[in-house]
């Protein structure tokens, strides 16, 4: 038991300092949170050793959780190019864009893009909160920074030809669908719909 304690508490100690690192190098106070619950875990262990009590097994793999599991999983995250401020900004800004509070899902998102300007996620849910709002130029722009950023979302291809159509450019609104096409010639609904535009470029 005591070799164990030792253990967690070398673990636990040097995660908490590298994720302190982390929030000082990058001035994101974001890391507050993981650091708050590995001080959690980390207290959790100190008063079993203090008081000479043998914890049982849930809150052993809760301070497990809190101050080892957790802060890893950051660190795998991050490792794949997923930050936590990221995650927590994106998070905040979907529950606000479910209760149909835009204003502050922009802002959450606003707030993403200031730090990471290449979020994909961030510039497709701007697209679909300003498509909603009725921006159609702001989305058609959010929806090609997508684009840019994700060569393999078809669905953003589609919207932008439509919000292209609804702004009278039906020119450009066919070689959206023209470039989806090339790239997912499978894509039924942009096959009518490019048939629909080109039908009515023959009427005209």
């Amino acid at each position: 038991m005591l070799l164990e304690q030792l253990v967690f508490t070398f673990i636990s100690f040097a995660i908490f300092v590298y994720m302190f690192l982390r929030m000082i190098r990058r001035n994101d106070t974001s890391y507050v949170i993981v650091l708050v619950l590995e001080a959690m875990g980390i207290a959790l262990n100190f008063l079993e050793v203090l008081f000479a009590v043998n914890l049982n097994i849930l809150f052993i793999i809760f301070k497990y959780i809190l101050a080892i599991i957790i802060p890893i999983f950051i660190i795998i995250l991050e490792k794949r190019g997923i930050y936590l401020y990221e995650l927590i900004d994106f998070t905040k800004a979907k529950i606000y864009f479910m209760f149909d509070n835009n204003k502050k899902a922009k802002e959450a998102l606003l707030d993403l893009l200031e730090k990471n300007p290449n979020s994909y996620k961030a510039h497709r849910l701007l697209a679909e909160i300003y498509e909603k709002e009725g921006g159609m130029r702001k989305a058609i722009d959010e929806y090609v920074q997508a684009i840019d950023l994700n060569k393999q979302d078809f669905d953003s291809y589609y919207k932008v030809a439509k919000l292209l159509n609804g702004l009278d450019k039906k020119e450009e609104a066919t070689q959206m669908l023209f470039n989806l096409l090339d790239k997912k010639p499978e894509n039924y609904e942009a096959s009518i719909l490019l048939r629909r535009y080109i039908n009515r470029f023959r009427d005209v």
